[in-house]
Order: structure tokens, then C-alpha cells, then sequence
């Protein structure tokens, strides 16, 4: 199922390729990844041994302050997501290219670019450091690979990142709900002051 949903050809004959490593997870790294996924309340959590083993499949990558980590618009660097291992970073929306909209600050278990790697489509907003950021990388290669190597565990952890985009999409659902209230609010105080300002 697993390679049907990404194209997988049939590589059982094969050894899977896993892409290079920039710098492998650290013990105190596999620790922290252990914490963020077992934070997300799966209904099919993975076990110590499974969180190694797909901590083995990412590699970390470190970030100055002030470094843009995702590019809202960008359609090339889709194939990766990021967990924040240590760091700050915030989310901004291009809303005016003189004035982009902050839509959120980041920290340390925050999940990054998971849509465009299971979508591969633009990236939707910017992501940029506020402090010196590591980051543990996972590419669409690398879930390939785990996928044809260790199959259940690619599948818990593609579980625990659906989890992910299921929680922010409520919260921007709760966002747009507080927004269209307050609009409705907006709009009727106008329609109020109609009559007033017409009768002077």
C-alpha cells in the first residue's frame, strides 16, 4: 500500500538507497524525537526501538539566526519536512511583500513542512529563525527508503505526521471561526452607526 501511494517501484530484489546524511541523530537527539512523537497521542504509537530506527533514516541540519528554513511560493525544496530539535523560528505569510504577516513563533517538537512532503506542492508560507536552530530532516527519500526497509514503521510515523496536520488544521479552522465572528461583529456595529451618521 505504502509504495502505491508513492510510486514505489518494486525494489524487493534491490537494496533500498537511503539519501546521505548531512549529521546523524545524536542520542540526546533520538531522545527528543522520542518526546515530540510520543506527544502526539497516536493511535498506534511507535516503540523506543522504532523511534531509533526511523530516527536512523534522518539526518540534522543546523541554522544561523535569521536563516529562512522554508520559503513561502518556493516549489523546488518541497521534498522535506523538519522536526525543531533546539531553536526558535517564526511563521510568516507574505501578505504584502513590505510587510509580512507573523502567523505564529516556533519552538523545540514543532513539525515542519509536512504537507510538501506528502504533496509535494509550494511551499504555503516562510519559516525563518529567530534564534540558532538545529532541525532533524526527513526527505521524501529518506520515508521511501523506510517505507520499503521498515514498512510498519514508515506507516506509524506517516500516522503521527497526518496527526500533526489534523491538529493544525483545527487550529486554523478555530482562527477562521474567531475571525468570521469577529467580522460579523465588525459589520453590524457598522450598520448601527449607519442610521446615526445619515440622521446628522
Amino acid at each position: 500500500m505504502l509504495k502505491k501511494i508513492f510510486g514505489l517501484p518494486d525494489t524487493s530484489h534491490q537494496k533500498p538507497r537511503v539519501a546521505p546524511m548531512v549529521d546523524a541523530l545524536q542520542d540526546a537527539d533520538i531522545a527528543l524525537m522520542m518526546g515530540f512523537l510520543a506527544a502526539a497521542r497516536s493511535i498506534i504509537p511507535l516503540s523506543t526501538k522504532e523511534t531509533t530506527t526511523a530516527a536512523s533514516y534522518m539526518h540534522v541540519r543546523e541554522y544561523l539566526s535569521g536563516a529562512v528554513i522554508l520559503k513561502e511560493g518556493d516549489k523546488i525544496n518541497c521534498d522535506y519536512m523538519l522536526w525543531i530539535l533546539d531553536g526558535e523560528t517564526t511563521f510568516e505569510a507574505a501578505a504584502h511583500e513590505s510587510a509580512p504577516i507573523m502567523v505564529s513563533v516556533l519552538g523545540p517538537g514543532t513539525a515542519l513542512g509536512e504537507m510538501g512532503l506528502m504533496d509535494g506542492a509550494a511551499r504555503s508560507l516562510t519559516c525563518i529563525t529567530t534564534t540558532p536552530t538545529r532541525c532533524a530532516i526527513l526527505t521524501k527519500q529518506q520515508l521511501q527508503a523506510m517505507c520499503s526497509q521498515h514498512p510498519e514503521v514508515a506507516a506509524k510515523l506517516m500516522s503521527i505526521i497526518c496527526i500533526g496536520i489534523a491538529v493544525r488544521m483545527r487550529d486554523l479552522t478555530e482562527k477562521f471561526k474567531r475571525y468570521v465572528r469577529l467580522n460579523n461583529a465588525m459589520n453590524e456595529e457598522l450598520r448601527e452607526s449607519m442610521p446615526m451618521q445619515q440622521a446628522r
